[in-house]
């Protein structure tokens, strides 16, 4: 499957992923294509 993320982007979902964590980004549309990964807007 093909999720068309960055490499560095990539790298942080799977660590994110790992912790059970959450992404705090400005960058949701890209983080949002990773499934089951939990992405937060702060800036909104």
């Amino acid at each position: 499957m093909k999720l068309n993320v960055r490499k560095m982007d990539l790298r942080i979902a799977a660590i994110v992923l790992e912790c059970a964590g959450v992404v705090v980004t400005r960058n949701v549309r890209d983080f949002q294509r990773v499934p089951n990964l939990a992405v937060e807007n702060w800036i909104s």
